[in-house]
């Protein structure tokens, strides 16, 4: 491991390599990685080992990889029958480039965050993380609200009236969509309220029992329930029942640094919370795959 992340003040240390085991999200069968793409861009999983997704807007084909092991061409073209495609490879940790690779963007790489579960993971969050989830279990919990798995249907219809900004819900609700839709491996926990059935907070979960990991996709927390640490309470539900099942990473997604949205800070420094180890991606880099001009 190496030093703290230097892109904000989040307290945790940048990872240097894999840890064993770890496999990216977009790499697990259950996570369905082409519903990351809306339809009118036709998109498909494509490739093997790395599995990358394909997209197209003629005359433009892109297909982009999320891996440290580098696309082999033809095993997304086999019968060499594709037109000319652009191949954008995000590598996680691998900082060399090879040969007919170029870097394409200079621009500070994304940070995203991870955790390895161990038992009593709570001794790794925050020292406030560690409160607000007893205030949450001695308070909380069993008396005014309860922890509960939802529908999609459910969890849509409480989303739309969260503060989320409205690109962001309409975003969301597309590839929690699409990746019921698909099959993908999905958890959607939600505390209630006991005396009014209402859903004070929610979030959803991509799982992989394959590669032992569990992703982060969407969450929120009602505005009439912003005092009770309801996110906390759904977090650690999140880590007991990942533990419980075999789960060996959470996956909190992207975080702030200097460069993305002001609008990220507040729940970047919630999610810095729990532990975490960040993953600083290396620049992506491109290249041409020659193929068919019709």
């Amino acid at each position: 491991m190496g030093s703290s992340p230097t892109p904000g003040t989040m307290d945790g240390e940048t990872l240097e390599k894999a840890p064993p085991g770890f496999v990216p999200p977009q790499q697990w069968p259950e996570y369905k990685l082409s519903t990351d793409i809306p339809p009118f861009l036709a998109p498909r999983t494509t490739g093997k080992d790395p599995l990358g997704s394909y997209r197209r807007f003629w005359p433009i084909v892109i297909e982009e990889y999320v891996s440290d092991k580098e696309p082999v061409m033809t095993d997304s073209d086999p019968d060499g029958i594709s037109p000319n495609r652009m191949i954008i490879w995000q590598r996680v940790f691998e900082k060399t480039v090879p040969p007919g690779w170029r870097v394409l963007t200079q621009r500070p790489p994304r940070l995203e965050g991870i955790s390895e579960l161990k038992d009593a993971y709570w001794k790794a969050w925050s020292e406030s993380a560690r409160r607000s989830r007893r205030k949450w279990h001695e308070q909380y919990l069993g008396k005014d609200y309860r922890v509960e798995e939802i529908s999609v249907e459910d969890f849509i219809k409480a989303y739309a009236h969260s503060t989320i900004q409205p690109y962001i819900k309409k975003l969301y609700r597309g590839i929690i969509e699409r990746k019921q839709k698909a099959g993908a491996d999905l958890t959607i926990i939600a505390a209630r309220h006991i005396h009014t059935n209402e859903v004070a907070a929610a979030m959803v979960t991509v799982n992989s029992t394959q590669c032992h990991g569990s992703h982060y996709l969407a969450g929120f927390i009602a505005p009439l329930h912003e005092h009770v640490p309801a996110m906390v309470g759904l977090m650690d539900h999140w880590h007991e029942k990942s533990l419980a099942r075999g789960i060996r990473f959470l996956h909190f997604g992207l975080f702030w640094h200097k460069g993305e949205p002001d609008t990220w800070k507040g729940f970047s420094n919630f999610k810095a919370k729990f532990g975490i180890s960040y993953i600083s991606y290396p620049p992506a880099l491109w290249r041409v795959a020659r193929g068919r001009l019709f």
